[in-house]
């Protein structure tokens, strides 16, 4: 509809590909556990899982997972893909029903999990700081600031129910347990940001309201559920970071900007869809519209705004300052992750069934997109 995908050639990435030695086992994995917690499924749609490689992005961005630990990241980011399908399947959602779900999801996440069988799930030891825990597997699974009241649910009638419910309360027993609450509060915080988001724009969506391109970067920050993925980071590595400086101002300046990366290059490579979908909720038709340009025009300006923040992420990532001997090594652990949130959305979206259908061709794995120094860069 609006061109093939020569903009892809224009999005040099300095940040080296990785992914982690269990991907594609765990993906295989993956189908299997679905099933099983969340009801049986049809041929079409475990193919769609299939295709999807949900574990293999996890696995990008997380590359030094061990294989237990990517089977509980890749349940969730299994969940909130089935959670971002069910919120934007419509034009006109209903965002009544989108604030009910999404309140039940974190009146779920803030209890003890319950398992398939009803009862609570057996306790297991949080993570001694500075270690790595073994993950013991539970009974069925073989960033922004907020103000924690803003999180919390207002009593109704549970909505959230089903397998969207199974699966999420399956999933989120290891890192409930295993993690400490500052952890727990940190996850629930960034769960929160971005269902707030998912509600503002089935909200838009519903009236016609149409974001400007300040609104749509800051709410595109929630959506994306990239601060999500940014709390899952110490779960992986086994090394948390302190709330002081995980939320130090320049730690944050490196999320966001990574956020906008992945999110912008997101934005792109879902045009059509989007253009046909998401109510004008996509960075390049925000710039059409705000600039008075057509379409086709506002996408090399989208390439630029991208090209100046890569530039921005290489100078903030080597501005972080020093926090000391005993922070710097989970700090350093931190960003890489961060940064291969960038590179890993990049690598999957290109070779994941759910975008490519939109592209000229799949390149092989770990070459997609070119890791190209770019200037200034370490």
């Amino acid at each position: 509809m609006y061109g093939d995908d020569a903009w892809v050639d224009e999005l040099r990435c300095p940040i080296p590909a990785r992914i982690c030695p269990y991907a594609d086992e765990v993906q295989d994995w993956l189908g299997d556990w679905a099933e099983r917690v969340g009801g049986p499924l049809d041929p079409e749609a475990r193919v769609r899982l299939a295709r999807g490689g949900v574990a293999r992005y996890a696995g990008r961005l997380y590359p030094d997972a061990t294989e237990a630990d990517l089977q509980v990241l890749a349940a969730l980011f299994t969940w909130f893909f089935l959670l971002d399908d069910a919120c934007d399947a419509a034009r006109r959602p209903r965002p009544a029903e989108v604030a009910a779900l999404c309140d039940g999801v974190l009146r779920l996440l803030r209890t003890q999990p319950v398992t398939a069988a009803g009862t609570r799930s057996a306790h297991q030891p949080p993570a001694i700081p500075g270690t790595r825990s073994p993950n013991r597997p539970a009974a069925r699974l073989t960033s922004p600031p907020a103000t924690r009241s803003a999180n919390q649910p207002a009593p109704r009638p549970e909505v959230f129910d089903g397998p969207l419910r199974r699966m999420l309360a399956d999933a989120w027993q290891i890192p409930y347990h295993r993690m400490a609450a500052p952890w727990r509060d940190r996850f629930v915080d960034a769960v929160a940001h971005h269902l707030r988001g998912v509600v503002v724009e089935a909200t838009n969506k519903a009236t016609g309201r149409l974001p400007t391109v300040a609104e749509y970067v800051a709410l595109r920050r929630a959506t994306s559920a990239a601060y999500v993925s940014y709390a899952l980071i110490e779960f992986a590595t086994g090394r948390p970071v302190p709330d002081a400086v995980y939320h130090h101002p320049a730690v944050r300046e490196v999320a966001a900007t990574a956020n906008d990366l992945l999110s912008w290059f997101n934005d792109l490579l879902s045009l059509d869809r989007d253009a046909a979908t998401s109510g004008g909720h996509n960075l390049v038709l925000a710039v059409a519209r705000e600039n008075g340009i057509p379409v086709e025009e506002a996408i090399p300006v989208v390439v630029r705004r991208w090209q100046g923040s890569m530039r921005r992420f290489v100078e903030l990532r080597d501005a972080v300052p020093s926090f000391g001997p005993a922070l710097d090594g989970p700090l350093r652990e931190y960003l890489a992750g961060v940064a291969n949130s960038v590179r890993g959305t990049m690598d999957w979206s290109m070779e994941s069934g759910r975008y490519r259908a939109t592209l000229r061709a799949t390149p092989p794995p770990g070459a997609v997109v070119r890791a190209e120094k770019l200037p200034g860069s370490a």
